[in-house]
């Protein structure tokens, strides 16, 4: 065997253990992503169950949300007050959801399941005076999802 055909064998080799690394580091790179997004996807659901326990755990906070979504205009100058901050943070945790979505980083289904809670929301009895009256601004691309003009 002469240097020649041992030098091809090694440059052989080489391009053998390159690819083999670029395969290995793609994989991780691959699950770091997925890790990534199922991160999201919990601290999304667990600031959303922070944004409700206010409402779940008071009958008072409760009956306050469940009055708004079909008759706000029967609620106390306060009690409304109550109803705008739960709304205010609600649509918050929605934009953060569609940031993480648009992103990568947050489950199409999962998405797609909030989404349809927010519309409902938004076209609530509460939902139509927030927009109204109220709220921040919605950002053009939450109008978008939640079918707002």
């Amino acid at each position: 065997m002469n240097w020649e055909m041992v030098g091809s064998i090694s440059e052989l080799l080489a391009a053998i253990g390159v690819i083999a690394s670029l395969i290995y580091v793609g994989k991780q790179v691959k699950g770091g992503s997925k890790q990534t997004r199922i991160n999201t996807s919990f601290s999304i659901a667990s600031n959303a169950q922070d944004g409700w326990a206010p409402i779940y755990n008071s009958s008072d906070h409760s009956r306050i949300w469940n009055t708004s979504l079909t008759k706000v205009d029967s609620l106390s100058e306060e009690d409304l007050g109550v109803f705008l901050l739960f709304f205010d943070r609600q649509l918050f945790n929605y934009e953060t959801a569609i940031v993480a979505y648009e992103e990568g980083a947050f489950d199409e289904d999962l998405f797609a399941t909030n989404t349809t809670l927010f519309r409902a929301l938004i076209h609530s009895s509460g939902g139509k005076y927030w927009v109204k009256n109220e709220g921040f601004p919605l950002t053009d691309r939450a109008r978008r999802y939640l079918d707002v003009t």
